[in-house]
């Protein structure tokens, strides 16, 4: 099924709607929701990790933000809980998540130009790892990280951190996993965008 969706200028006025790939294929600016899922260990903050199945357009195999997707034509940026009931199996309202921001990013390669406004939101869960649904054509693991290493190791403080979690195949099979994660094994988000991101997230949880 083709995916709508709404398109902007530079200085994001609304021009119309593109399908996924014209918007990748020609720069258009658009929307996206990213979500960071918080769960608390002995009181010490860990975000969930999402790694990018191996068949995704863009950015296969690396790991990226807990929940992100695109904004369909007519959606508003409220619509995009969908994406953390599509992707990972939580059913929560809107209110329960906490604004982080809005930040511009624009990543080209060869075959692809990502322009995106993602609008930015943490979300602190009671539950564990394992209870989580990963939508397994989007999603080939889900990891944690120690909030305060993921910090450090955007900010250039240590080469690599540690993640456990477990790879998934499908919504019954899941294999416990652990793997040292180094800077590029992530999506190329600016180094802004982690540590802005990821400092906004300590500061809520610890203010």
């Amino acid at each position: 099924m083709t995916e709508w969706i709404d398109i902007y200028s530079e200085d994001f006025q609304h021009i119309g709607t593109a399908t996924r790939e014209e918007v990748h294929a020609k720069g258009y600016w658009h929307k996206t929701f990213h979500c960071w899922i918080v769960m608390q260990q002995e009181g010490v903050p860990y975000i969930v990790l999402q790694k990018r199945h191996p068949n995704k357009d863009t950015n296969p195999n690396k790991l990226d933000v807990s929940c992100a997707g695109h904004l369909s034509a007519g959606e508003q940026v409220s619509d995009g809980i969908r994406e953390l009931r599509e992707e990972l199996g939580i059913d929560v309202p809107f209110t329960a998540l906490s604004p982080l921001g809005i930040v511009h990013v624009a990543a080209q390669t060869e075959n692809i130009r990502d322009f995106e406004a993602c609008h930015i939101f943490m979300h602190v869960t009671p539950h564990a790892l394992s209870d989580l649904h990963p939508q397994t054509d989007e999603i080939s693991a889900l990891y944690l990280a120690q909030l305060t290493d993921a910090i450090q190791l955007f900010r250039g403080e240590q080469p690599s951190i540690r993640l456990h979690g477990y790879t998934v195949i499908d919504s019954a099979k899941r294999t416990p996993s652990e793997i040292e994660a180094r800077l590029e094994d992530f999506v190329a988000h600016t180094t802004a965008y982690y540590t802005d991101t990821l400092k906004a997230i300590q500061t809520q949880l610890c203010p």
